[in-house]
């Protein structure tokens, strides 16, 4: 047994050696940027893990909907926005630095009248009373907030309009502007609307379950939006999500598939390498990418390489609700299990490879002779109340692997201090 562990270190030392002896003196590989992903339950202040809608304001400010009030993230920290704290809060939109929160009293999945909130950052700065007859859905819904307010109804979509300028009216009793209360009907042919936005032109698109539909005005009512190209041509009968990047492109989301319109219709199913397409919603970018949620997992798109997100690796929870994504490119996602957002961190080789060996020391390295091996915790994601365990294998493929695995380490110390070798390698 003995003489077999010496011989399988020795030919990984050799191995190690032929490597070594054939590098440079000197290599510069730069800074990368490496992503990771950070979660956020009511541990680090949430009101609540069941998230429904997330929202960014321009100056980065995320914003989360619980039933337990609005909450904020401001300085690594979260905290429930004050005179909202007891607000049921269902959706979100924001503009600029304000934000738009719809809430209310929900029964059977439906608000009666509801309330819809404006902040300005992060204080209340005006509330809008919807009228008892507006039934609003707390599920399969959106909340646009861009020159007007948009809010899906059980059977439409309902506009409050600017008056000169601005969706409140004069009050009679002086300077004070009080809400305007009377929605203006939009008369959508759907029944459940997804997403909705609307363009720099002032165009508004609406994701629904008939088909991805157009409005331009109350004369000239909706018209379905038809993508094709040399390869397909879908009529969107159930249309997931529909925005507008920041380069200004019209996308959708369907079951169908995805597309974007750049002087003509840019179409994209599994075979273009799609990874999924059972959506919820979408979220644009901050250079032409695009976020897409799903009920198992997040889409990545870059506009030229697909990448999916899913499992306890990347989200607290499979179905994504919503997405935000903040100016710095951080995407933010809201899940019935807490938030998770992914970002991208600079590092250096070497200060990715230390990360690894600071995990590997603090969770799977053990007895004496340092014999490494996988832990177990009690919660998938979570490394809290991690357990480690014996293996037949100690002293066998466990320090053969852990032999294999310091070659690349050692490569790059040499390669910084000629000096520095890490004394791990040698194996008892």
């Amino acid at each position: 047994m003995k003489s077999f562990l010496r011989a399988i270190v020795v030919v990984y030392i050799l191995f190690a050696r032929s490597l070594l002896a054939n590098i440079p003196t000197h290599v510069s590989v730069g800074i990368f940027q490496q992503e990771q992903r950070i979660f956020y339950n009511v541990d680090d202040g949430l009101p609540s893990n069941d998230i429904r809608d997330i929202a960014a304001t321009e100056d980065g400010t995320v914003f989360v909907a619980t039933a337990k009030g609005l909450a904020v993230f401001i300085g690594d920290k979260w905290s429930v926005v004050e005179q909202m704290e007891h607000v049921d809060v269902w959706m979100l939109a924001a503009k600029g630095n304000k934000l738009a929160v719809f809430g209310g009293t929900e029964k059977d999945q439906i608000v009666a009248g509801g309330k819809i909130y404006l902040l300005n950052r992060d204080w209340l700065d005006q509330t809008i009373t919807l009228p008892a007859r507006v039934k609003v859905p707390v599920s399969r819904n959106d909340l646009s907030f861009r020159n007007n307010i948009m809010l899906g109804t059980t059977d439409d979509i309902i506009l409050l309009k600017r008056r000169y300028g601005n969706i409140y009216k004069k009050s009679s009793k002086g300077s004070k502007f009080t809400p305007n209360t009377r929605p203006v009907v939009l008369h959508i042919p759907a029944t459940e609307i997804r997403q909705i936005t609307v363009t720099g032109a002032g165009k508004t698109y609406a994701a629904t379950d008939s088909a991805l539909l157009t409005f331009s005005s109350l004369q000239e009512g909706w018209s379905p939006v038809l993508p094709r190209n040399g390869q397909h041509s879908w009529g969107l009968h159930d249309a997931r999500g529909v925005t507008v990047d920041s380069f200004g492109r019209l996308w959708f989301a369907s079951n169908q598939g995805v597309g974007y319109y750049d002087e003509g219709w840019h179409l994209f199913t599994g075979h273009d390498g799609l990874p999924y397409n059972d959506f919820t919603m979408m979220a644009p970018g901050t250079n032409g990418d695009m976020w897409f949620g799903t009920r198992k997992g997040a889409v990545y798109f870059d506009g030229e390489n697909w990448e999916y997100r899913q499992g306890k690796r990347w989200l607290p929870d499979d179905h994504v609700r919503s997405i935000t994504v903040t100016p710095n490119g951080d995407a933010w996602f809201a899940t019935a299990n807490g938030v998770s957002v992914i970002q991208h961190r600079p590092l250096s080789l070497a200060e990715k490879a230390q990360w690894y060996e600071d995990e590997i020391d603090r969770y799977h390295r053990r007895t004496p002779y340092e014999f490494v091996l996988e832990v177990y915790v009690e919660e998938p994601g979570t490394k809290r109340n991690w357990k480690q365990h014996d293996s037949d294998n100690d002293g066998l493929f466990g320090p053969a692997c852990m032999v294999q695995v310091s070659v690349l380490p050692m490569q790059l110390t040499v390669i910084s201090n000629q000096k520095n070798v890490p004394r791990r390698l040698l194996m008892p």
